[in-house]
């Protein structure tokens, strides 16, 4: 080829380059920013506006943002969700899209007052002279979540961890950072609850070069290792956060060795792979690094729930059936000497007789005992303690304290509380009434009451009173119980959570927690007569 022609050649292909992109800017242009107030359309213009035009049938708007945010849209539906900031005057909020060149945007004003609603949706209108397309957008109070997993959802499973990203659109009002990116792997995580087609989630965030990275989300402590609870089974979705509120708010410090033995959780809505997934709660896990321990200290979980008979060996090679260490493994996990404080625990426990009965002060941490023999009877926690001989979902950690090594215990794991009650085959729910107690029994506390000792009857009354006039007093409940109903209920997350997951435990027309309330003030009613009763015996 002549070099003019190869000139003109290349010149051709650049022109050809300016074209294409001249056409692909007029087809995808972002439209000038405008307020939501100036965007503001009445019923009767709204309609007007699309009996002048034909449905288009390619989309006319393909990104929304509002506040400077790109919002998320659910890739099935087409609808977009928007976390509103707290404290935000919503009606001068920018409003942008990317889209068909011409393209105009308008609000359906079928709401009160000229900012978006919290918790309801609103209609938008695209249009050009000639065409228009409706869409949805969902205004939640609640952060969102957007994973994108290196998956297909439905293969996620417990292991192996899958490599994911994540972005977090914090919207609280003091929140550094609205917007949060990071990534790392995730895992789903549960026992019977894998099963369930909503499945909880572990999250490990890590830097690029593999380590971990430690972050603040939602206001709550700085961690790696993050829980998605997703409270497929339980009917209201409250009772896993609220219970671990008040243990975290109550009893968490109050121990021997004032370390923190809780968890928190906050709500927010969930996107996985660009599709809705539900009504979640954000948690960080209890772990090791809470506890502080320090070299002869562990940390044992039980993964299996045997149940233990009097003189039955529960033992084997010196290692505790069916527990696994959690933390504190400086020595051979087979290593008796790691295994000797649960086991002594339990020894005492199953010893057919006590000659002195002083023994039982030495078991545990007499605050942490008295703190968790309380809690598990208020929420009636028949998953840590419903048979003689098992202590489940939670963690007995070994101490060193005044008088030597003691037992720690940090419940965990709250959606089968409050009269819920799993049944057979995982499918019946069976329920308890309020005047119902589930008595942990593998405590000390329990021993001495049943043995009538005055000092540990008074010791227990004096704290159930300290828990009554604070964490647990009937203010605080209510006030716990409101903030649970705002992110529940108000935020219309419970309806969205019903229709993506029509088959899980939720009320066709619930919409607060009147029910639950109730049940919760009975209980605490029952709890108030039940340990006035033994102070009187």
């Amino acid at each position: 080829m002549k070099p003019i022609l190869k000139k003109w050649v290349r010149l051709a292909a650049v022109l050809a380059a300016f074209a294409a992109a001249a056409v692909l800017a007029a087809c995808a242009q972002s439209a000038r920013p405008g307020t939501v107030r100036a965007l503001l359309c009445s019923p009767e213009k709204f309609e007007s506006l699309q009996a002048a035009r034909t449905p288009s049938e390619a989309a006319l708007v393909t990104g929304l943002s509002i506040g400077g945010t790109e919002l998320v849209q659910d890739r099935e539906t087409g609808v977009y969700y928007y976390a509103l900031p707290q404290g935000a005057q919503g009606d001068v909020l920018s409003v942008s899209f990317a889209g068909k060149n011409g393209t105009k945007l308008k609000i359906l004003q079928d709401f009160e007052g000229t900012a978006l609603p919290s918790g309801g949706t609103v209609q938008l209108l695209a249009y050009t002279k000639t065409e228009y397309q409706t869409l949805q957008l969902v205004c939640t109070p609640l952060p969102i979540l957007s994973i994108w997993a290196d998956t297909d959802p439905d293969r996620i499973e417990k292991s192996p961890d899958v490599p994911m990203s994540l972005t977090l659109y914090d919207n609280r009002a003091n929140a550094g950072m609205p917007v949060v990116q990071a990534a790392g792997t995730m895992h789903v995580r549960g026992r019977g609850s894998a099963n369930y087609p909503k499945k909880g989630y572990r999250l490990k965030l890590t830097h690029t070069n593999g380590s971990k990275n430690d972050m603040a989300l939602l206001g709550l402590r700085s961690d790696g290792d993050w829980i998605l609870y997703a409270g497929y089974a339980e009917t209201e979705k409250v009772r896993q956060v609220f219970s671990a509120k008040l243990w975290h708010q109550g009893c968490s410090t109050d121990n021997e060795s004032g370390v923190p033995n809780s968890n928190d959780y906050k709500f927010l809505e969930l996107f996985l792979n660009g599709r809705y997934w539900g009504l979640y709660a954000l948690g960080y896990p209890i772990d090791s690094k809470q506890w502080q321990l320090q070299e002869g200290e562990y940390a044992y979980f039980k993964v299996d729930p045997l149940v233990w008979e009097p003189e039955q060996d529960y033992t084997e090679g010196g290692k505790t059936l069916g527990y696994e260490l959690a933390g504190g493994a400086d020595q051979d996990s087979e290593d008796e000497r790691v295994w000797q404080p649960l086991n002594d625990y339990y020894q005492a426990f199953f010893s057919a007789e006590w000659e002195d009965r002083q023994v039982l002060y030495t078991l545990a941490d007499e605050k942490n005992a008295i703190d968790t023999w309380l809690f598990i009877d208020l929420i009636q926690g028949v998953d840590q303690m419903l048979d003689e001989g098992r202590l489940y979902n939670m963690y007995l950690v070994a101490k060193k304290g005044e008088g030597g090594t003691k037992i720690l215990y940090t419940p965990w794991d709250f959606d089968r509380t409050w009269g819920f009650v799993l049944g057979e085959n995982n499918t019946n729910y069976l329920g308890l009434e309020p005047e119902d107690h589930v008595t942990m029994t593998l405590n000390p506390v329990e021993k001495l009451i049943a043995w009538e000792e005055k000092d540990m009857i008074r010791a227990v009354y004096e704290q159930w009173q300290v828990l009554r006039a604070g964490a647990w007093s009937n203010e605080n409940v209510q006030a716990l119980l409101d903030g649970c109903e705002q992110d529940i209920f108000a935020s219309g997350a419970y309806d969205r959570d019903y229709a993506r997951w029509p088959d899980s435990g939720h009320n066709d027309g619930q919409t607060d927690l009147s029910d639950f309330r109730a049940y919760v003030a009975g209980r605490f009613r029952e709890m108030d007569s039940h340990i006035q009763g033994l102070l009187e015996k």
